[in-house]
């Protein structure tokens, strides 16, 4: 789901511009209280979102549907570290796709944060902090992910429809259709995330200042997780279009997109190397430091920023996802 510059029209393009700063200022400030109660999540943070974006960069077949999809994220962040912190990763994920890679229009930006990241992160953490009790861990990941990444497709296809009146409903039912598989790919990856934390781990996001091996313990694995997707695997993603870019095709809407503003790393490819295996990780394994710097940089300012009136008071711990 993300949407090239010119799909959308102005008014729906700086709506939602408005719309995801709102919730990522809102997301920040919740964030920041998150980050007082729960030291581990700020290594976390950064490492979470550095698996995030190396595993959007492997896409695979949908088959029978003519399309590949690829981890959203959303869910996976907000399960983890809770919806608000899972917002700030998916926003940070989304501006460094765009401006280092031309994945996703700038002018769009807001849009792509919106569906893919707040929807997902606050509809799907809902639902999955309801049902994980109830039907396990599992079972709540996959149901949550579907709901959250097929909303975000709702979300999706209606900002297309309003901008193009003449597509029809045809363009939301099939970016719809198209991400009920995306939804089940990312609920069992969630899944099986959680469960390596449970496993590993199942107190670490308590609300207790956890040990540095403690840390090592989730840091570590996902890190290297990360590197190999990014530096090797992202290699044999899948040459099938996306859901959205099959969707648009030959439409008015796919017709409106605008070239790709300049980026040192287009389309994930480091220029000049005449090797493109080469050129896919270096590029991948630069865009994964980038947002695990940026978002452990971000989860020190966070804790170190204080609101006008005083110092804050923590609202109460969130529950940790994974089941003791």
């Amino acid at each position: 789901m993300h949407i090239p510059d010119g799909v959308l029209s102005d008014t729906v393009a700086f709506a939602l511009v408005a719309g995801s700063a709102a919730a990522v200022g809102l997301a920040a400030r919740r964030a920041r209280r998150d980050l007082e109660e729960r030291e581990a999540a700020a290594p976390i943070m950064g490492v979470m979102g550095a698996f995030i974006f190396a595993a959007q960069m492997v896409t695979i077949p949908l088959f029978p549907l003519p399309v590949s999809g690829h981890l959203v994220g959303g869910l996976l962040a907000a399960a983890v570290l809770g919806p608000a912190t899972g917002i700030l990763v998916m926003a940070c994920v989304f501006i460094v796709q765009a401006l280092l890679f031309q994945d996703g229009g700038l002018v769009a930006l807001g849009a792509n944060v919106w569906n893919g990241g707040v929807v997902p992160a606050v509809l799907g953490y809902a639902l999955f902090a309801g049902l994980r009790r109830r039907v396990g861990r599992g079972a709540a990941a996959v149901a949550a992910a579907v709901a959250g990444v097929t909303a975000g497709a709702l979300f999706c296809g209606l900002e297309i429809l309003v901008s193009h009146r003449e597509l029809g409903p045809g363009v939301v039912l099939a970016l719809v259709g198209y991400h009920v598989p995306v939804g089940a790919l990312e609920g069992a990856a969630t899944a099986a995330v959680l469960g390596y934390v449970a496993r590993v781990r199942p107190d670490l996001l308590e609300a207790r200042v956890a040990t540095p091996d403690e840390v090592r313990r989730v840091v570590i694995p996902l890190l290297v997780a990360s590197a190999l997707i990014a530096g090797g695997l992202s290699y044999a993603a899948s040459e099938l279009p996306d859901p959205l870019d099959a969707t648009i095709a030959g439409t008015p809407a796919g017709e409106a997109a605008a070239a790709p503003a300049p980026a040192p790393l287009p389309d994930y490819r480091l220029p000049g190397l005449s090797s493109e295996l080469v050129s896919n990780a270096v590029a991948g394994l630069a865009g994964t430091a980038v947002v695990a710097l940026a978002l452990f940089a971000a989860s020190r300012w966070l804790r170190r920023v204080r609101p006008a009136g005083g110092p804050s008071s923590p609202t109460g711990a969130r529950p940790a996802p994974p089941d003791a």
